[in-house]
This record gives C-alpha cells, structure tokens and sequence, in this order.
C-alpha cells in the first residue's frame, strides 16, 4: 500500500498517478507519471518520464485541466504499452 510518502516526488510535488514503462535494452527503468504542482497557477497538472534509477524527472506535458493532464497520461502510456518506447522525447 502507498503512502503518501511515496507519493511525493524529489521535487517535492505530489503524483497523483504513475505506470511502469515495461523494461528494454539499453534504458534505465522508467515510469510515466501525473503529477499536481500546486505552486503553478499557468499549468498545475504534468505528465513526466521518471528514471527509477536516478528519481529523475523529464520530456514534460504541462495542461492547465487535470482532465487534459490525465488524458495525455493515458496516452503516454498506452503509447509506452503498444509501440516501446517510440515517445522518449514526448
């Protein structure tokens, strides 16, 4: 069960939702993830890849609606699912 501990990324902003990017060749493992910044007024919602190995977070779809953010987040994913890892750079 995840905490919300867990929950808080380095950068301090909460995920709200996140999916394993199954594992290839040649990538760190990574995650997609869907996040809240509470601190952005412009665009408070974000999809992110995350490297589980280092924490890192990058190639960012900032949406100004948590329904554009998690409409982007299924995308990414099912993206990730179907075709590998074609969107690296979002």
């Amino acid at each position: 069960m995840s905490t919300l501990k867990d929950r808080i990324l380095p950068n301090g902003w909460m995920m709200l939702e996140e999916y394993r990017i199954p594992e290839q060749d040649g990538w760190d493992p990574c995650r997609v993830v869907l996040c809240w910044l509470p601190e952005n007024d412009a665009t408070p919602f974000v999809t992110w890849i995350q490297n589980l190995k280092n924490r890192g977070c990058s190639w960012g779809h900032y949406k100004t609606t948590v329904l554009e953010a998690a409409k982007d987040f299924e995308q990414r994913c099912q993206r990730y699912y179907l075709e590998g890892e074609e969107d690296r750079g979002g």
